[in-house]
């Protein structure tokens, strides 16, 4: 299957989704964004799951500024066991343990 993104086209960053289901084009751009596993140190790149860094029960918004790829194990942690997962203002991703 081939994707293209084209930097000119739709902005994808504003796309957001009234569904938990992840459209196409988003996907497509976080696919490109998140190549493996965003977690610091997993270098996983197959069977990525994708993650609401805010809950979609919360509120959360399908959209790409909220979702983020995930290899199975760090998507169980910060769904099961309180992990959490925070980005800095310089793009870095910053994975904690539960309290």
């Amino acid at each position: 299957m081939l994707k293209v993104l084209v930097t000119d086209g739709t902005d994808v960053r504003a796309v957001a989704h009234a569904g938990r289901t992840v459209p196409a084009r988003v996907r497509s751009a976080l696919e490109e964004r998140d190549p493996s596993c965003v977690v610091p140190g997993c270098v996983v790149r197959d069977r990525l799951e994708i993650h609401h860094l805010v809950p979609y029960a919360r509120g959360g918004p399908t959209a790409l500024d909220n979702l983020v790829r995930v290899c199975a194990w760090h998507h169980h942690a910060l769904t099961q066991d309180r992990c959490t997962l925070e980005r800095n203002e310089t793009g870095d991703w910053t994975w904690r343990a539960p309290p």
